[in-house]
């Protein structure tokens, strides 16, 4: 291993690793409380903790309760349209290209849009009359909360830092609303396909059109970025046919969702294929619910046609909205 990737890993396990408690203590919660479904719908708060990492302390406390509040509306927002499949392509839509063109443009950094996609299009996965979007959203802003306490804690431990982000100019703005553009069409499209096919879980294939399409290296990046999706999920899915196979419950749960985690922040560092590996190992997991084996043996296939359709759905978009180039040689 390479000095300079080994001293990026060191720099990145307390992150991973407060990550990982921040998405495995809310099942734990969940356990305790009785309501295990509800701790692992909490682990989308507590993807909070993935945002504002070296931020100032000030700026970092104000971010993170915004993105808490907001993945607790959102979520709530996709249950009460959940009922409606074609309300729900265009409610995902909407939020996934305005948390695209706001996190752009606000440079907040990975995840970026991704998790607001995912909140809400999750969200609408739950079509399920008896989830009470208010209680849901409650659960949803524990995750947060936590995931903001444990930022804050690590302010006695990390030294403060200077605000230098730099301010949007105007090429980031138009690279903003063209980035947010070609997601409104894309989760549009991948989730239309969705309801068409009659999908269980097509919010994965938008979800997958977001993370493909907010790259910054053109058709390269988002190719790259496409096909180690692709890679990834395949290889993720026998991870996940590992994991789910030994029927993990309760706090065994809790501890698969919150390694898992820590795998995914460990694996961006090394290679974005190799984290994609875990993301839908955890996805997976989170899913099944501590169901039988064989009451989720289809959540495969569904990952596996979703991502795909998301993907290349991705790259089409893409290829479409490129500027044509001129030929100025005659």
């Amino acid at each position: 291993m390479s000095k300079p990737l080994s001293a990026a890993l060191r720099h990145r396990l307390p992150f991973a690793l407060r990550a990982g408690l921040c998405c495995g203590l809310p099942v734990v919660l969940g356990y305790y409380a009785g309501h295990l479904q509800a701790g692992l719908l909490a682990t989308i708060g507590g993807f909070t903790a993935l945002y504002g990492d070296g931020l100032p302390w000030g700026r970092r406390a104000r971010l993170l309760a915004i993105i808490a509040v907001a993945l607790a509306v959102i979520v709530t927002l996709g249950i009460l349209v959940a009922p409606y499949p074609w309300l729900g392509v265009v409610t995902v839509t909407g939020i996934a290209s305005l948390a695209t063109l706001i996190c752009n443009r606000q440079q907040i950094g990975p995840p970026g849009a991704y998790m607001f996609a995912l909140a809400c299009a999750s969200g609408t996965g739950m079509p399920d009359s008896s989830v009470d979007p208010g209680l849901s959203g409650l659960w949803v802003l524990c995750g947060g909360a936590i995931s903001w306490l444990a930022h804050m804690l690590g302010c006695l431990l990390e030294r403060a830092e200077a605000d230098n982000s730099p301010a949007a100019d105007k090429v980031i703005k138009e690279n903003a609303r063209r980035t947010a553009a070609r997601v409104a069409f894309g989760t549009l499209v991948a989730g239309s396909i969705g309801i068409i096919l009659g999908l269980e879980h097509a919010y994965w294939g938008m979800a997958a059109v977001v993370v493909v399409l907010n790259q910054p290296d053109g058709l390269p990046g988002t190719s790259r970025r496409a096909f180690n999706r692709l890679l990834g999920t395949l290889v993720g899915l026998v991870l996940a046919w590992s994991i789910l196979t030994l029927n993990p419950q309760g706090l065994w749960i809790a501890l698969t969702v919150g390694v898992l985690q820590f795998a995914i922040e460990i694996g961006v560092v090394l290679q974005y294929a190799a984290a994609t590996v875990f993301i839908t190992a955890n996805a997976l997991t989170i899913a099944a619910g501590g169901r039988d084996f064989s009451e989720v043996s289809s959540l495969f296939a569904a990952r596996a046609l979703d991502t795909l359709i998301g993907v290349v759905v991705a790259i089409v978009v893409f290829r479409l909205s490129m500027a044509p180039t001129v030929d100025t040689s005659s």
